[in-house]
């Protein structure tokens, strides 16, 4: 059995899940533990999936791991190279990362600016309720809930945050362009948020927790250019997290 994936599969994850809900589908449980793994870091940007030691790590047959694996396919986690056969995570190059986030940049830079500038048109208290959940999940990672529950809640709601801030800058081209980028956009600050829960203490999880309260205190106060700057300061963060931990945590990925 291969080492590495004892210490980050739970041998046990799959009997306690259906426990927990017995009509929850095998391969809902799979690809979770698998997708969690992938965003954790725990499985390398460009490394690649041993589809057998998965199967005899969770304790399932490979059917499962091949259906959550097409399913991360589909989300653009897992690329499949056709000349070896193999299934890798999904990765980017340092110089691919930084236009990523500098094009993210634009992207929430202007809607803030937007959102502010047309603040009559704006749910301003939607935005809030994001705000605060993601304030509330960083909070009890600062109290030490690194949970798989919290950690893909984190996620979810940083992702949703950011699409609803560009949603209602009532740009439609803006929009469309940016759902065109989100699958690596969600991969970028998937990485930079498990890098920064990493790296930082209880001072600076509980300092993460208020960004997006910030970027809409600054929408609100229906000034373009303060807003965009919250949004922008905001992605620079994430991009300056990211590239600094990216090699150190998990060097630039491999082929095998």
């Amino acid at each position: 059995m291969n080492k590495k994936y004892t210490e980050i599969f739970d041998s046990n994850i799959v009997k306690k899940r259906q426990e927990e809900n017995p009509f929850i589908k095998l391969n809902d449980v799979v690809y979770d533990c698998i997708k969690q793994a992938i965003n954790s870091v725990k499985i390398y940007p460009g490394e690649r999936l041993n589809i057998t030691e998965i199967a005899k790590t969770l304790n399932v047959s490979i059917t499962p791991v091949k259906n959550a694996i097409q399913l991360l396919i589909n989300e653009g986690l897992v690329e499949y190279n056709g000349v070896n056969g193999g299934y890798y995570v999904f990765d980017v190059n340092e110089k691919e990362l930084t236009d990523i986030y500098d094009l993210r940049k634009c992207h929430e830079g202007f809607a803030a600016f937007l959102c502010a500038q047309r603040l009559a048109l704006v749910n301003v208290d939607k935005l809030k309720e994001l705000a605060l959940q993601h304030q509330k999940l960083w909070l009890k990672c600062a109290e030490g809930d690194n949970s798989h529950k919290n950690q893909i809640q984190r996620i979810e709601v940083d992702s949703a945050f950011h699409e609803m801030m560009v949603q209602f800058s009532d740009n439609e081209q803006l929009y469309r362009e940016y759902i065109k980028k989100k699958k690596d956009y969600d991969y970028a600050m998937s990485r930079s948020l498990e890098y920064w829960k990493i790296d930082n203490g209880i001072y600076g999880r509980k300092l993460i927790s208020e960004d997006h309260l910030i970027i809409v205190r600054n929408i609100s106060t229906g000034i373009p250019s303060l807003a965009r700057e919250a949004a922008e300061q905001h992605v620079q963060f994430e991009k300056t997290q990211c590239l600094l931990h990216r090699n150190r945590q998990c060097g630039t990925g491999y082929r095998e």
